[in-house]
This record gives structure tokens, C-alpha cells and sequence, in this order.
């Protein structure tokens, strides 16, 4: 005779539980880390889960490889990638609530067929928040880890793996990085900001937090489809990614050791110091052009 079991139900409040779980778990996970590193086994991968996404900042801040394991199907992780990102697709809102959404390789999706939490009645809002900032730190990972096979969801793997689509092609990605302590005027990123928007390529921008209210307003949104803003960047394996063709650049020496080990053609932008000699002998005796404006 069998017996019918009755599946647990929490309630947690969630406006209260997740900050505080980033707020102890943040700390409690450095330290961690820092015993590990301390006994002569330093952590050399940190694989973190949805709703756990400050556990990239706490990777970047560490220099250590992150991976974020997926833990839902690759179907929803599309349907979230683009709701976030805009890229496709006109979601149900207050003002259209019953909108059908199309997305690569996934079906058409009526409301009552998505996730709840891109629905403008959620009322999770927190938790949706926890997922979102997911995406958002999502270039911060390493990989993706995703527990699903292609021959379950090919399609839906396709629509948001098309490496044409989010890998640009090789040698087309402007790479500018202008080090971690030259001070530029708000004239300078706005200068930078519309230079990247109209040149047509792909870009990747480190700005650094306090200077991001020096970019123009909608930039980030104009930006979404061809170039992306970062606070931060592992510099040598962004230059030595085939799709980076340019590196605009201060000139700082670990900068230009960088670029001449990659290979990478660079655009000099020096400020001061060593950076303004090492524009003159790296551009204008050893090769390329030199630009006086």
C-alpha cells in the first residue's frame, strides 16, 4: 500500500530573505575562499547558480574563473536572455498584456505560456530582480553550464548560441580601455560614446563605475544591439579573442605589452606620464600613423 506524500511549502519572505543572503553570503563566501587560498588550495573556478548572481562581482573582484550553472531549460533561458536584453520579440506589458511573443527557436508564446516573472503581473518582484541581475552580470562568467542536451532542445540552444549573432566575426570588435587610474572629462566619453555608436562595429567599452554618468543619455540603449559597457575586463584574453580588431588605448606599458603580444592594431590615446613617449615609439617610429588633432 503506498503513501501519498504531500510536497513541503515554504513561505519565505523574499523582500527580506535575498538581501540578506547577499549580504552575509557575500563576506562569508571571501572568506571562504581566502582559508582555501591560505591552506595552499586556492579556488580556481566558482560556479554560482540564478539566484546567486553577485557571486560574479565576488569572481571578478577575486580574479578567479565563474561559471553559472543553469538550472532551468534552455527554452526559458532564451525567453529571459531576450526579455533582458530586448533583443527580440515584444513582450506582454501594461499596456498590451495579452501579446504573443516570438523568439528564435521557440514556438510562438501566448501570456499564459512564458515565464511568470516577465509578466507585468508578477507579483515576485524581487525574485524576478534576482534573476534579471542574472543576465546582467552574465558577461562577467566564464561559461555557461547549462543541464539540458542539444538533442532535447536544439532549436531553442540555436536561438540563443547563434555565434554569428552574439560572437562577432573575426578582427571587427573595437576594444577601449583607458586603464584603471587615467581621468577622463565628461567631453572626452561623450566624444568616445558617439565615435563608437557611428563607427558601425561591434564594440566592448570598460567605463569605469564613476564615470558612467558622463555617458549620453540612451546610450546604453543605443548601444544594446552592436556594443557593450563593462566596469572591468580580464584585458590579455580580451585581446587575444579572435573577433577584437582594434584596441583604442592609454598607452600604459602593461597596455602595450599586452596589445603587442596579442597582436592587436591600436588606436594611442596617451594622457600622461610614460604613456605620451610610448605613443610616439610605439605608433610613429616603429609602425603605423601618426594623428596630431
Amino acid at each position: 500500500m503506498g503513501t501519498r506524500l504531500t510536497p513541503a511549502r515554504f513561505d519565505i519572505d523574499c523582500d527580506d530573505f535575498l538581501p540578506q543572503l547577499k549580504s552575509a553570503g557575500y563576506s562569508a563566501l571571501s572568506d571562504i575562499i581566502h582559508r582555501h587560498a591560505v591552506n595552499g588550495n586556492p579556488v580556481s573556478c566558482i560556479i554560482n547558480n540564478p539566484f546567486l548572481p553577485w557571486v560574479l562581482d565576488l569572481a571578478q573582484e577575486l580574479e578567479i574563473p565563474s561559471a553559472v550553472l543553469w538550472i532551468q531549460s534552455c527554452a526559458v533561458f532564451s525567453t529571459y536572455y531576450h526579455f533582458y536584453h530586448s533583443l527580440q520579440g515584444e513582450f506582454p506589458s501594461l499596456d498590451n498584456p495579452d501579446g504573443v511573443v516570438s523568439l528564435p527557436g521557440l514556438p510562438e508564446l501566448k501570456p499564459d505560456e512564458l515565464p511568470t516573472f516577465v509578466l507585468p503581473s508578477n507579483p515576485f518582484k524581487t525574485v524576478a530582480e534576482i534573476f534579471f541581475a542574472q543576465f546582467e552580470n552574465m558577461h562577467k562568467a566564464t561559461w555557461v553550464f547549462a543541464n539540458s542536451f542539444e538533442e532535447l532542445e536544439r532549436e531553442a540552444i540555436r536561438g540563443v548560441c547563434d555565434r554569428q549573432r552574439i560572437i562577432p566575426r573575426p578582427n571587427s570588435v573595437v576594444y577601449v580601455s583607458v586603464g584603471s587610474v587615467v581621468v577622463l572629462t565628461e567631453e572626452e566619453v561623450v566624444e568616445m560614446a558617439n565615435g563608437l555608436l557611428n563607427c558601425g562595429q561591434p564594440f566592448l567599452w570598460v567605463v569605469r563605475d564613476k564615470f558612467r554618468d558622463f555617458l549620453p543619455e540612451n546610450f546604453t540603449d543605443s548601444a544594446k544591439e552592436n556594443g557593450m559597457v563593462v566596469s572591468w575586463s580580464r584585458q590579455e584574453r580580451v585581446l587575444a579573442h579572435p573577433s577584437v580588431g582594434c584596441f583604442l588605448t592609454h598607452c600604459g606599458w602593461n597596455s602595450t605589452l599586452e596589445a603587442l603580444t596579442a597582436g592587436v592594431p591600436v588606436v594611442a590615446y596617451p594622457q600622461w606620464g610614460d604613456q605620451v613617449p610610448g605613443a610616439k615609439f610605439f605608433g610613429g617610429c616603429l609602425w603605423g600613423w601618426e594623428v596630431n588633432y
